[in-house]
């Protein structure tokens, strides 16, 4: 029963409680801790956003900003034009009306197409100059010919696309002009 009296005595008690306050106090610092840790993260994480929400607020701003002023032109456009059909109507005149086909100049001509030309070198050698594309000829073969070189497609596939898709059975005049004359 010594044994009992002993955990008992009012100064074991005291350093029992002595320890389970320490135990708490270090449990409570380090929660603590770990939630200063965690608040610090989140205040990076929200600061963060929050420039990128600035960021994209200024763009906004200055999107706004164009669009107004394009509304205010647009405004001014329509006021000019409203004073014009009142002149108009006043005047017992029509609206304005476009001017008629005759009065437009006419497009400057097409060019002729040209054809190779030989130059001369120093040496006097001839050098065939590639032919442009000629201007009538606006097949979809050709268009589309054009178009997939200028998106940077292979010879080959150009060739394969026109032949497949379009028929051709001879492309080669066509990927010559795009691409240069194969070697053969």
């Amino acid at each position: 029963m010594a044994m009992a009296d002993d955990l008992h005595s009012p100064s074991e008690v005291a350093r029992r409680v002595e320890q389970v306050l320490e135990g708490a106090e270090r449990a409570a610092l380090e929660i603590l801790r770990e939630a200063q840790h965690r608040a610090r993260a989140e205040d990076e994480r929200l600061a963060g956003r929050a420039e990128a929400i600035r960021g994209e607020l200024f763009e906004l701003g200055h999107v706004a900003a164009g669009l107004a002023s394009q509304v205010e032109a647009m405004r001014k456009q329509i006021e000019v034009v409203q004073r014009e059909i009142e002149a108009a109507s006043s005047a017992g005149s029509r609206a304005p009306q476009p001017p008629s086909p005759a009065a437009r100049p006419a497009p400057p001509p097409l060019p002729d197409p040209i054809e190779d030309e030989l130059e001369f070198a120093q040496d006097d050698e001839p050098v065939v100059t590639r032919t442009p594309a000629r201007v009538d000829d606006l097949s979809p073969e050709r268009l589309v010919a054009m178009q997939m070189a200028a998106a940077r497609c292979s010879r080959e596939e150009v060739e394969d696309h026109l032949r497949r898709r379009y028929g051709v059975a001879d492309p080669a005049p066509i990927l010559d002009e795009l691409y240069g004359r194969e070697a053969v």
